[in-house]
């Protein structure tokens, strides 16, 4: 394909955004369908986690693969391809009617939007000169921010309205228009063309060996965050396993770091910068993906707030950091990363302090407004580390960077949630077998709240014959309820320690002027 002249930046980025942003979606609009797929398809709550679990898989597994892929066939072909895998994918998702088949189209689905968020945030950097790559990032921050935040809303929307179908058949309208928006408006840079005939560019043979590796090790650790809870951590298939994707991550990192054409270059890890950077994001990003997973289900579960109750709670924290994202992007050149990050990272922090101090009369208000200060730190931590960690790296490697990047942070969200959410379990139980020995029989405090609970509960209605019974379940919800939410609150004030421990890491962050390559 032959290089074209030059495109108005915003139009690249416009045409970009449409086809990355419904796969981002579709990694949590699913979730609020799965009790209707479940009653469709007759599957078991262990059997449905599946449609979840292969999509993730094979969207981690793609992600390091892009610079491969797009140095053999070009960034352009490969995103309108992967996104053209995505629609048809979705479409045959809507259609299935047994559940194996559905697993098997979510693997497509997953494998295409693996690819669609390394490419666009490369077509975004060439896009962009580097005085701007802050907007740049800025931008690419945004999709992965919009995505988490519109799915649940969005599939509630659908499935409420119409049913469990459309939320895979929304994707095609917004997909083709992105599709017919990319073919017009992107380009590929000429150097990026020429880079293929480089060593280890398309013309170098297939590296099917590391490729099996990767994908072996990644498809395995994937299995055991999703299934590591339920088997057991300390269980010894869980032990084998996870030391089985231990030896396959090494191996595959010691083929490609010897072998003359890579399909994943991890020796870009050697570049300081980059290095740093990512791993910053890895640490950052493990607690932003679980404070993402537990807010939502404090506020459903514990607290008792409908669905849209919730969804209403995370807009300030939605519309705070597209604000916070777009003046830091626009003056990325002029502010400090090291402070930007810093201020970012605390910001996360204290919102977590304070998410660690609610109680079971916290309103939507009240949340809320912690969730706004997670927007600033949203903001901050996004576009420091998404336009710092690839500043230092040549053009035509941004996209094998990128896919590393973007593997790192997928992972150790992955990884940040399964931690979290068995803590939290186990916190759960804890925080109940403190409670008991307070709620004994005879207790003037219990005996007078059963008392109000049979005097409430005779008022509506209720039998003598099972007033005392029923009284007696309400008090082990209450408690419940209370062990629930002290578990949420160690759990908020651990996360927010580690925020504040992880702030000495911004110190390792510098600002280099970019290379004549970059």
């Amino acid at each position: 394909m032959s290089a074209a002249a030059p495109t108005n930046k915003w139009l690249v980025a416009l045409s970009v955004t449409f086809g990355t942003l419904m796969g981002v979606i579709d990694a949590t609009v699913v979730n609020i369908a799965l009790p209707h797929i479940r009653g469709s398809l007759g599957a078991t709550i262990q059997e449905i986690a599946w449609i979840v679990t292969a999509y993730t898989t094979a969207n981690v597994c793609v992600m390091p693969l892009t610079g491969f892929l797009g140095r053999r066939f070009g960034q352009k072909r490969v995103y309108m391809a992967s996104l053209c895998l995505f629609l048809v994918s979705s479409v045959f998702c809507g259609l299935a009617e047994s559940l194996p088949l559905l697993v098997a189209m979510r693997v497509l689905q997953g494998a295409g939007a693996g690819a669609l968020l390394p490419t666009e945030q490369a077509i975004l950097q060439h896009a962009f000169p580097p005085s701007e790559q802050g907007m740049a990032m800025a931008i690419f921050s945004m999709t992965v921010m919009l995505g988490p935040a519109i799915g649940p809303t969005l599939g509630g929307l659908l499935v409420d309205h119409l049913s469990w179908p459309w939320v895979f058949y929304v994707n095609l309208p917004i997909g083709l228009l992105g599709l017919v928006l990319v073919s017009r408006y992107v380009h590929i840079p000429a150097e990026l063309q020429a880079s293929k005939a480089a060593p280890g560019g398309a013309r170098a043979g297939v590296d099917w060996s590391g490729i099996l590796l990767l994908l072996v090790s990644l498809m395995g650790l994937q299995l055991l965050l999703a299934e590591g809870n339920e088997w057991g951590w300390t269980e010894p298939l869980t032990l084998a396993l996870a030391l089985t994707i231990m030896l396959g991550l090494l191996a595959f990192a010691f083929r490609e770091l010897t072998t003359p054409g890579p399909a994943v270059h991890v020796e870009l890890f050697r570049e300081p910068v980059f290095f740093f950077g990512t791993l910053m994001g890895g640490v950052l990003y493990a607690m932003v993906t679980a404070n993402l997973f537990l807010a939502p289900v404090l506020m459903q579960e514990t607290l008792g707030f409908t669905a849209t109750e919730a969804a209403m709670a995370l807009i300030p924290r939605v519309a705070v950091s597209a604000v916070a994202t777009l003046v830091l992007g626009r003056y990325y050149n002029k502010l400090p990363p090291k402070a930007v990050l810093a201020m970012g990272t605390l910001a996360f922090g204290m919102s977590c302090f304070f998410m660690g101090g609610l109680n079971l009369e916290a309103s939507s208000l009240h949340i809320a407004l912690i969730l706004a200060v997670q927007g600033i730190g949203f903001g901050g931590i996004n576009v420091t580390l998404n336009t710092l960690a690839i500043s230092q790296i040549p053009k035509h490697q941004k996209v094998d960077a990128n896919g590393l990047h973007a593997l790192v942070r997928q992972t150790s969200g992955s990884i940040g949630v399964a931690f979290f959410a068995a803590l939290l379990t186990r916190q759960s139980i804890i925080s109940r077998a403190g409670l008991i020995p307070q709620v004994v029989p005879g207790r003037t405090e219990v005996m007078q709240h059963l008392g109000g609970l049979e005097t409430r509960l005779s008022a509506q209605g209720v039998g003598p014959g099972a007033l005392s019974s029923m009284s007696l379940g309400m008090l082990e919800d209450t408690v419940q309820r209370h062990a629930s939410m002290l578990a949420f609150n160690t759990i908020f004030l651990i996360v927010g320690g580690l925020f504040v421990a992880a702030l000495p890491l911004a110190l390792f962050l510098r600002r280099q002027p970019p290379s004549p390559t970059t």
